[in-house]
């Protein structure tokens, strides 16, 4: 039993309206009744703000949808996709500490979600992960003899030799590569000899790749 506030009057409790507030159940001050009342007297009061809120409510929708329609006719054609892929590509780049920051949170919160995704991921394409690691295993084999210390010797003398300096354009105090004038793989007899290497910066040394080699 309890008492409404509104009539005074003892009822039963399925004669009030429940509330769950922290999965506790809780039972409110009106009944049923009083509560329907207090209702309608609250709506035909307010009758005309509820009508132009609806109607400023649709408008806002139908406004949307307008926007959404042009959006998607701007993006679909193909000089727009254009200029919608460069000014993506020069936002990133301004803004490339607040996207490292984000992913570094993004990743600490769901740790045990990312893992379950990779696991997955594993799962379901098992076959195609073996083929990649077993064909990285096989150029690692071919490439190890790069992880001797003969080649740490060889690499050293060579940019002594060439005093730390890119001997194409010239540039010092950066990313030096030693590079093997006649190829390794053809020619392994000469792999570890002095008068065979150069010291390049990283560019140079892909630009003689790419031209010569491919």
């Amino acid at each position: 039993m309890k008492v409404c506030n509104t009539c005074h009057k003892p009822l039963a409790l399925s004669n009030f309206y429940q509330q769950r507030i922290d999965s506790k159940i809780y039972y409110k001050s009106d009944c049923k009744v009083c509560s329907r009342l207090k209702h309608k007297k609250w709506y035909n009061l307010n009758k005309e703000h509820i009508k132009n809120y609806a109607k400023n409510y649709n408008q806002q929708e139908k406004a949307k949808i307008k926007n959404r329609e042009r959006a998607n006719k701007f993006r679909n054609n193909s000089l727009n996709k254009i200029s919608i892929q460069n000014y993506r590509e020069q936002y990133r780049k301004d803004n490339k500490n607040y996207f490292k920051l984000y992913t570094i949170k993004y990743r600490k919160i769901n740790k045990v979600k990312l893992k379950r995704q990779r696991h997955l991921y594993y799962l379901d394409n098992k076959s195609k992960i073996l083929k990649k690691h077993n064909e990285y295993s096989k150029r690692t084999r071919i490439y190890s003899w790069r992880t001797t210390f003969k080649y740490e010797k060889w690499r050293d003398k060579i940019y002594k030799n060439g005093n730390y300096t890119c001997q194409m354009c010239g540039k010092q105090h950066c990313k030096l590569n030693a590079h093997h004038i006649k190829p390794a793989k053809q020619y392994p007899e000469l792999r570890y000899v002095v008068e065979n290497g150069m010291c390049l910066c990283i560019k140079c040394h892909t630009t003689i790749h790419n031209t010569i080699y491919h």
